[in-house]
């Protein structure tokens, strides 16, 4: 055992614990949200779909209603849900780095410059009294034990909406078809564009190193 080891903490090492916790409590209410926004925009979709394909055509204005609900309705409620939805993810990985900064702060001064040096954190390593849970799943072998990569299917279900709600709407027009498809596809391009980036973006800060 290191000397480092030996020693007893020092007061800050309880404080970083305190913040540990704190950061770690923000990141499971993340975790609540983005299921719990997940679970109600699905809901809503159904519902829309089901409201939008049973509209009965003895209703005046049938067609525009429905023109509306897929065109304008349901885009815009999968554009806010989804918007939500990786904003509570981006706010689970930025809580998950800050508590490796703060798992690095715990250890002895060799085993950071091991990490430096590896970039990665071996179940040997638990032995260690320090804090290590975040860095080890996020920096350890097999490289997917941080399961980011399961995001991407609730974009699939917003995005697979999103082309089914503009699909039904194209399909339903009787004029103006070429215009609609080529309005729905544009739109399609640059929602499907911004949330591919909005996933990078949070799949490269969940790989960000424990550094100083």
């Amino acid at each position: 055992m290191s000397e480092d080891d030996a020693r007893p903490s020092r007061p800050e090492h309880g404080l970083s614990i305190a913040e540990y916790n704190a950061a770690r409590a923000d990141c499971l209410q993340g975790l609540s949200g983005q299921q719990s926004i997940l679970t109600w925009s699905i809901a809503a979709l159904g519902v829309l779909f089901a409201a939008g394909l049973s509209i009965s055509p003895q209703i005046t204005d049938a067609n525009t209603i429905r023109h509306w609900l897929f065109f304008i309705g349901i885009p815009l409620l999968t554009l806010g849900a989804s918007v939500a939805w990786l904003g509570e993810i981006f706010r689970m990985e930025r809580d998950a780095h800050y508590m490796r900064l703060l798992e690095r702060s715990t250890w002895p001064v060799e085993r950071q410059r091991e990490f430096d040096e590896m970039k990665i954190v071996r179940d040997e390593d638990v032995k260690y009294p320090r804090l290590l849970l975040n860095t080890w799943v996020a920096h350890s072998a097999p490289e997917r034990r941080n399961r980011v990569s399961g995001y991407f299917g609730g974009a699939l279900i917003y995005v697979g909406a999103t082309a089914c709600s503009l699909a039904l709407a194209c399909t339903l027009l009787h004029e103006n078809r070429a215009l609609a498809f080529g309005l729905s596809g544009a739109w399609l391009v640059i929602y499907t564009a911004l949330t591919w980036a909005q996933l990078r973006h949070i799949r490269h800060f969940s790989k960000r190193a424990a550094v100083k």
